[in-house]
């Protein structure tokens, strides 16, 4: 099966609304359109990240080499940008140790230096957990993540919680990504009428709208559902996406941003504070705002095309010479493929 392009569209618009919500002001601050755009860009990366990793998983269940390389696809570029945090005196080294561990996002909340690395705290959680549990139950684990899925979903409901930078408060955006691709691999999608695709294309809209309202914490009933709405979105742009909105989807500049998205995360939350975020408001969002993205996008590019490759490209011949690849019958072959993650 081909790469589903319009996924590289859906995940550079998370990033997109991410770095908004970090770096500019979206409206009267009354409006929480910051929170807004930060929740919305979070929920897609997560779904995004766990449609991804069971769609791999489905194809190899390995435990370790799955493991071995979603570490070294997170962890090179992690301690770089915390290191060079604690060598220009942003953090201190309690904080540089937390945030290379995965642990900070339930020791460290300030809102300010690393405080974006909480997510990746929660992707390395998610991978520890999954690795464990395909160790154990092998590819029949996966089955079990609807039930935790709900479950996590159901503790939020209990606690009335809106949004969490703790794992187990947040880790539903991820399963319901794994939901989707047990949904998507069980089907075949493909035969859908022409017609039949059509009318879920116009869903598509509605689903959006829907997803963006439950990112409004004021509506904190909706915002429960968040997770299983950005799943449904997600799920209707991979199976029946509308001309107009898969046209920008798979536009190659929404593809270059999602190469780069990572590291735009990683680097971003550097360029948000100390002399990038001092002065009067007209001179940090109409001065150094634009140098601010342009070395945002510059790094993260070069990070990408460097540290990245490279990085990946050793875990990738570590592990097939640790752990040599097994044949793959067509039977065992998810019929989803296999993207880039994060």
């Amino acid at each position: 099966m081909e790469r589903i392009r319009e996924l590289d569209g859906v995940r550079a618009i998370s990033i997109l609304a991410v770095l908004a919500a970090h770096l500019l002001p979206l409206g009267p601050s009354q409006w929480g359109l910051n929170s807004v755009s930060g929740f919305l860009g979070m929920a897609l990366f997560f779904c995004l990240s766990g449609f991804l990793i069971t769609s791999l998983l489905l194809r190899d269940d390995r435990a370790a080499p799955f493991l071995f390389k979603r570490i070294a696809r997170i962890w090179p570029l992690t301690f770089v940008v915390a290191s060079g945090a604690f060598l220009f005196g942003t953090v201190e080294a309690d904080e540089l140790a937390r945030t290379i561990l995965y642990t900070r996002n339930y020791t460290v909340n300030d809102g300010q230096g690393l405080s974006p690395f909480w997510s990746l705290c929660v992707e390395a959680h998610f991978y520890i957990s999954i690795a464990l549990l395909i160790a154990v139950f092998r590819k029949s684990a996966l089955y079990l993540l609807p039930v935790a899925a709900v479950s996590f979903t159901g503790w939020r409901l209990y606690t009335e919680t809106f949004a969490s930078v703790n794992t187990h408060l947040r880790i539903d955006e991820i399963l319901s990504g794994c939901i989707l691709a047990l949904v998507i691999t069980r089907y075949d999608w493909g035969s859908l009428s022409e017609q039949t695709k059509t009318r879920l294309s116009l869903l598509v809209y509605p689903a959006a709208a829907l997803l963006l309202a439950t990112c409004f914490e004021p509506l904190m009933p909706l915002g429960i559902l968040r997770p299983y709405a950005a799943a449904f979105l997600v799920g209707l742009c991979i199976v029946a996406p509308p001309t107009y909105a898969s046209l920008i989807l798979c536009s190659k500049p929404l593809a270059f941003i999602a190469k780069i998205s990572f590291a735009l995360y990683a680097i971003h939350s550097l360029m948000r504070i100390g002399w990038f975020s001092e002065g009067e408001k007209w001179e940090v969002y109409l001065l150094k705002r634009p140098l601010t993205f342009a070395l945002t996008f510059g790094l993260a590019w070069l990070s990408t095309e460097t540290l990245e490759k490279y990085s990946n490209e050793w875990a990738r011949r570590m592990a097939k010479k640790i752990w040599p690849p097994r044949k793959v019958t067509d039977a065992q072959a998810s019929p989803v493929p296999v993207q880039q993650v994060y």
